[in-house]
């Protein structure tokens, strides 16, 4: 699932004229992947205060109205997915995953780092350059995700004119439009592709893994077919017919994943003829058994992963369903937590 929220670093001072425009975050709550888009001119600090958008991987995200806690990364840890601070010793506040307004958003990958970032408070009245919204600053967040590396936009000292202009080129270039020709209509057919490519690159280890499974079981097919046309093994007739329903579940699971239509129920009754399998298996002579033991336990063990793997894909499915079948830019956004913002 991909949620958004904006925070403000003008912390509700916003005035015209302003450049502390509002930062946009996206947060992959599958992946654990993460963009922030920063957009404030006039920064300082050690990275020379850009403007771009910065990409993250393994993030753990969490929100507080606490803005004090410490950034000592020594403070904090993940517990069933929650960031989790230590008040105490033994004593932890587990941090909700929900952004709410007025929250400060803190996140961290952990690993080889010293400090926890901590932002700026979320904000239901985001200020951007003129003609850039939430929608724009979704498609590049996309982006970023998609080749799994941020870029940067703008120098600290350039004007809110500049910054605006290069957003409009960036967001153009991924549409394939010039920006005042790029509708709503067009907008949500690009966030649509992109969805569907990241929902495709997560769901890709489960289906190579259930790919690995059926090759296994590809082998112990040919292991019995060698068995009985060229080794003399006469199967029983419980044992034959529990084996056609093997190759016919097989074939059908092959189908699913192809199409990426009802893996996980394909992949079930792939399980279940596998288990009628390996229980018709024992009614053949001790020889040929122990010729094929091998390859059926290895069968059992890859089917067995195959159907979690199967239930993981569908869970990603799920998690990226509405976004896919959302039918404007409104739906869209109100799935990922953000309201269409006003034109500057």
């Amino acid at each position: 699932m991909i949620i958004s929220w904006n925070t403000d670093p003008s912390k509700g001072t916003f005035a015209p004229g302003s450049t502390k425009y509002s930062s946009y975050y996206q947060y992959d709550t599958v992946s654990h992947k993460f963009v922030r888009i920063r957009l404030e001119l006039g920064r300082g600090g050690s990275d020379g205060g850009d403007t771009g958008s910065f990409y993250r991987e393994n993030r753990y995200v969490g929100f507080t109205t606490d803005n004090d806690l410490s950034t000592d990364i020594k403070r904090w840890s993940v517990d069933d997915g929650q960031l989790r601070y230590e008040l105490e010793k033994d004593e932890y506040l587990h941090l909700p995953t929900e952004p709410k307004t007025g929250a400060t958003t803190y996140d961290t990958s952990f690993g080889n780092v010293k400090n926890i970032h901590r932002g700026n408070p979320v904000t239901s009245d985001p200020h951007f350059p003129e003609g850039i919204q939430n929608k724009h600053l979704g498609v590049l967040a996309n982006e970023a995700i998609l080749g799994e590396k941020g870029i940067v936009l703008t120098s600290s000292a350039a004007s809110g004119a500049e910054l605006s202009a290069v957003l409009k080129g960036q967001v153009a270039k991924v549409v394939g439009k010039t920006f005042n020709e790029i509708t709503n209509e067009d907008l949500l057919k690009t966030l649509q592709r992109q969805v569907a490519q990241i929902k495709q690159n997560e769901i890709l280890p489960s289906k190579e893994n259930i790919n690995s499974s059926l090759e296994e079981a590809d082998g112990l097919i040919d292991s019995i077919k060698e068995q009985i046309t060229d080794e003399g093994m006469v199967p029983t007739e419980e044992f034959s017919k529990s084996y056609s329903n093997f190759i016919e579940k097989y074939m059908n699971a092959n189908a699913a994943v192809e199409s990426g239509i009802a893996v996980k129920s394909a992949m079930e009754e792939f399980q279940a003829a596998k288990n009628q399998l390996m229980n018709e298996s024992k009614t053949i002579e001790a020889a040929y058994y122990n010729n094929l033991e091998t390859q059926l336990n290895n069968t059992n063990t890859a089917v067995d992963a195959a159907v979690a793997d199967a239930t993981t894909w569908e869970n990603i499915d799920l998690e990226y369903e509405n976004l896919e079948k959302a039918n404007s830019i409104e739906e869209y956004e109100a799935e990922i937590g953000v309201e269409e913002t006003e034109v500057l």
